[in-house]
């Protein structure tokens, strides 16, 4: 039997010196291979999930099993190794003088050196199309790509899961299109948080919805997203004139 992905039982969290839990009592079970999306109003505790996935945050109570590994201070190396986190501003993970220098410094933290390291870089790089931007740097790119290749620093370390905060965040149309083409292309793993409700249409079969410090909902996007009033009731909304488009079905004969 495959492990799960992600294992959360009774999560809390609340940042130094609030006494609002951001996280209360979440639960959540992720298997291996899912596209998830999660969904909430701002504040609900989308982005503070993302990073216990890593252990940029460490539970305070409850528990969180990682690619069969306890979150905690013991496995935090290795989760770092193991989970990529892109960051809702691509520029918080392009900060070297080139994209090239961007890619290879997360494996080169991992001690990858010479022809090995060079083979991450390319794979990270190849990975969402952008070996063009090797030699660029990152504050020249357009928005589409700085998000590229700030996944490609991310791919570059082959994670086993992938945690995105609002990847689609300062895309045009096309280049969101683009990047859900590359998302499900990937195979990994996939918790996306996002307010995007097309994106996750597209991108994710199965979303949670976060409300009061908890998942309140977890079913198929597409009947999640069909109950507006349900939407409503956790702070979510539709675009508006937007509807679900209507699902293909296959022809007889």
């Amino acid at each position: 039997m495959i492990e799960p992905a992600v294992e959360i039982a009774e999560l809390a969290f609340r940042y130094p010196g609030s006494k609002e839990w951001v996280l209360d009592g979440l639960d959540l079970v992720v298997r291996a291979g899912e596209r998830v999306a999660l969904l909430g109003a701002n504040g609900s505790g989308k982005t503070t999930l993302l990073a216990h996935l890593n252990g940029l945050l460490t539970p305070q109570q409850g528990a969180l099993r990682v690619l069969g590994h306890q979150v905690g201070p013991s496995s935090i190396a290795e989760l770092r190794r193991r989970v990529g986190l892109v960051f809702q501003d691509p520029d918080d993970q392009l900060f070297m003088s080139t994209i090239g220098d961007d890619v290879a410094f997360g494996p080169a933290n991992l001690g990858l050196r010479g022809s090995e390291l060079e083979r991450a870089v390319e794979l990270g790089l190849a990975s969402v199309g952008a070996e063009y931007l090797r030699d660029r740097v990152g504050h020249h790119l357009s928005g589409g790509e700085k998000r590229r290749a700030a996944l490609a620093t991310v791919l570059s370390m082959e994670p086993e899961l992938l945690a995105l905060d609002e990847p689609t965040s300062g895309l045009d149309p096309v280049g969101t299109r683009e990047l859900a083409k590359l998302l499900i292309g990937l195979g990994t793993t996939q918790l996306i948080a996002t307010h995007d409700m097309a994106f996750a249409l597209e991108t994710c079969p199965r979303s949670v919805v976060l409300s009061g410090a908890k998942v309140v909902l977890d079913g198929p996007t597409r009947e999640l997203l069909a109950d507006e009033a349900l939407l409503a009731a956790h702070g979510l909304a539709l675009p508006f004139g937007w509807r679900i488009p209507q699902e293909v079905q296959p022809t007889e004969g």
